[in-house]
């Protein structure tokens, strides 16, 4: 080895006895660096086991939810601000953030913000509204100006500069009304108008561009609109068409509908929307700028007489209806929530700020943050909840920790709720409200395909489908008194306690044992065998083939010391019994039936008969005839009458007879 190499060499050894003694405390030092950082997961990361941080935790609020905006306001006009909500079905609200006051100043003080609509384009949210002085009445202190922000996260928002429309107003200074962002043929537009007669709409385009945005100049919409006040004017555009919507303020409250081939001009067919389902007549209110949903609706909001309603409509003809949550009207006094738009979203992620310990809740209304998107209104609501050491999953709707309402599911809990589908509880299992029915079933959910095992309803009613097999030695049914019904092997004398009235089946019994009733006594004693009696058809081996000898009377004759079944071979014959299963030839198994007074029964007919001619056995002399009967004949003779006909009968025929022991008559 050269000097050049052990140079070399002795460089390599030196770096590596550098690493060895310093790199552990460099990690050391990048760890708790990295420990210090505030976490954030994002909603593609998966993280296990208690939350032990402080930091933003982020959630994405599901596919399909309603963003809404409401503005207040305190009696005297004074503006008091905005709300936002949340709704996933758009009709049940939530609100998501506190009251915004002042977002926009305006002339004078206590400006209101009124008419707001949420917009969500780009990752970001834009928020229109109008602004008025306190007395819109008083003249001439009064003005009206045209408002929007915009927000990130829909907290903190942002002036952004809007264009002054005074110009238009007619007469100068006049209010603003219901003003909606909407994007049409991918731009942004404001339509907005004035409570003149007739009213005065315009559209005031703009586009976004980052943090600014550039307006366009305010254009006056014009067409047919009645003459009379244009309140809450919108435009959306299906196919090639665009499509005005707003409130008639003539004679009457009514939604109008007008169409043209241009955004702004050109209207007609001015007509009023009358059908469909709650169509909305003389005392509608329209509400907010329609939307459209994922499934091809517009949908937008009324008020009709006091009540607020969600109206759908594929081609603003015919609508389908639905109730908005009361909770919009809970207000405050001197309050009004009203004058709202919805916007269809599905791309929201909400930042959630969390400092916990561990197992903190993830979301609940006293926290006022934006996961309320997802609960409901009451204090104490979780989404998703680890409330005790004992729970490991728990979604909660409602209530407090321990009220019995919070759950509706809840996974391995021992607390103390009355509602839901629990796992390891000790007090409740599967609770059934009322009127409901839960369903046992295999391989399928009970929307879908499959087989219901059982049903169990709110009244107690269990209903198995098939049969109910109960396991185990002492295992029955035991009734509301107290009653059981039992099954096992040998004597429940002196071995099975029960109390008196129940029944004991024993699996290994005989005759006369099969059955034990409980007569007597509190213990095991007191089990009394319970006689039973054999009747009806019974088997016996035929002595010769009478398998096509249905109905035919047969009697009994010693062979070889068993007893066998014979067709009679003389009329006055001791025929006791009938055939009923013929079998399959001489020496096989037959079914007989006694042919006694105890009930009618049929028998074959030689010849005729009418209802109460007396019957005797046909003549035996012809082998086809045997085993038949017939009406007793007038030549001399004895004959043995065995039954009576009650009813008409011809050759041949099977025909309804009362047995009777008459005996020998002599003619």
């Amino acid at each position: 080895m050269n000097s050049h190499d052990r140079s070399l060499l002795l460089a390599l050894a030196t770096c590596l006895l550098v690493w060895i003694l310093f790199a552990p405390r460099v990690r050391a030092q990048e760890s708790r660096a990295l420990q210090n950082q505030p976490n954030t997961f994002t909603k593609t990361n998966t993280f296990s086991g208690p939350v032990n941080m402080t930091g933003n935790l982020k959630y994405s609020v599901p596919t399909g939810t309603y963003l809404l905006a409401s503005f207040t306001e305190g009696a005297g006009y004074t503006g008091i601000g905005v709300r936002l909500y949340a709704a996933q079905d758009g009709i049940n609200p939530h609100i998501i953030s506190n009251t915004y006051s002042y977002i926009v100043a305006a002339d004078g003080v206590y400006p209101t913000i009124r008419d707001p609509k949420i917009l969500r384009v780009n990752g970001a949210f834009y928020m229109a509204f109008t602004t008025m002085f306190p007395d819109p009445f008083a003249v001439p202190t009064y003005s009206a100006k045209f408002g929007m922000v915009t927000s990130p996260d829909g907290k903190t928002w942002t002036n952004i500069t809007t264009p002054d429309m005074t110009s238009l107003l007619d007469p100068a200074n006049h209010w603003l009304w219901h003003n909606g962002v909407q994007q049409v043929d991918d731009q942004l537009y404001v339509f907005t108008s004035s409570a003149d007669a007739p009213t005065k709409s315009w559209a005031v385009p703009f586009y976004p561009a980052g943090a600014s945005t550039t307006f366009g100049t305010p254009i006056q919409i014009t067409g047919t609109f009645s003459g009379n006040k244009c309140h809450v004017q919108s435009i959306v555009k299906i196919g090639s068409v665009y499509h005005a919507i707003g409130s008639d303020y003539g004679p009457g409250l009514a939604i109008f509908h007008a169409t043209s081939s241009s955004p702004f001009s050109g209207y007609n067919g001015y007509s009023v929307i009358s059908t469909g389902e709650g169509a909305p007549l003389l005392v509608t209110n329209l509400d907010g700028a329609p939307h459209q949903t994922p499934d091809g609706k517009y949908q937008f909001y009324v008020f009709v007489l006091g009540s607020a309603l969600l109206k759908s409509t594929t081609d603003f003809a015919a609508f389908t209806t639905q109730t908005v949550s009361s909770y919009y009207y809970s207000n405050p006094v001197g309050d009004y929530f009203h004058n709202w738009g919805a916007t269809f979203v599905d791309d929201i992620d909400t930042e959630l700020f969390i400092t916990a310990a561990q197992r903190e809740v993830l979301a609940d209304k006293a926290s006022a943050n934006a996961a309320r998107t997802l609960l409901g209104t009451t204090t104490q609501s979780g989404a998703l909840r680890f409330s005790s050491p004992d729970a490991i999953i728990n979604f909660g709707t409602a209530g407090t920790i321990n009220d019995g309402k919070v759950n509706r599911l809840r996974l391995y809990d021992d607390g103390d709720f009355v509602y839901g589908l629990t796992v390891h509880s000790f007090e409740f299992g599967f609770c059934i409200g009322a009127g409901g029915t839960f369903h046992f079933r295999t391989g399928a959910t009970s929307i879908t395909s499959g087989t219901d095992i059982a049903t169990l309803n709110s009244s107690g009613d269990f209903a198995p489908i098939g049969n109910l097999v109960l396991s185990g030695t002492g295992k029955g049914v035991t009734f509301a008194s107290t009653s059981k019904i039992l099954s096992g092997a040998g004597s429940p004398e002196s071995a099975v306690t029960a109390p008196v009235g129940s029944l004991h089946l024993r699996s290994d019994g005989a005759r006369g044992s099969t059955l034990y009733t409980k007569e007597s006594g509190t213990g095991n004693t007191g089990w009394v065998a319970a006689l039973t009696v054999s009747s009806g058809d019974f088997s016996m081996i035929a002595g010769e083939d009478l398998s096509a000898k249905v109905g035919y009377l047969v009697e009994v004759r010693d062979a070889s010391g068993t007893a066998n079944a014979y067709l009679p071979n003389a009329i006055t014959d001791l025929t006791f019994f009938v055939v009923t299963s013929g079998g399959s030839g001489s020496g096989t198994s037959v079914t007989l039936r006694p042919f006694d007074a105890s009930q009618p029964q049929y028998a074959y007919l030689k010849g005729t008969c009418v209802p109460g001619d007396q019957l005797v056995l046909a003549d035996t002399a012809t082998s086809a005839d045997k085993g038949k009967l017939r009406k007793i004949p007038s030549a001399a003779g004895s004959y043995r009458v065995i039954a009576v006909a009650l009813e008409s009968g011809s050759d041949g025929q099977l025909i309804r007879v009362l047995p009777v022991p008459v005996g020998v008559v002599t003619m």
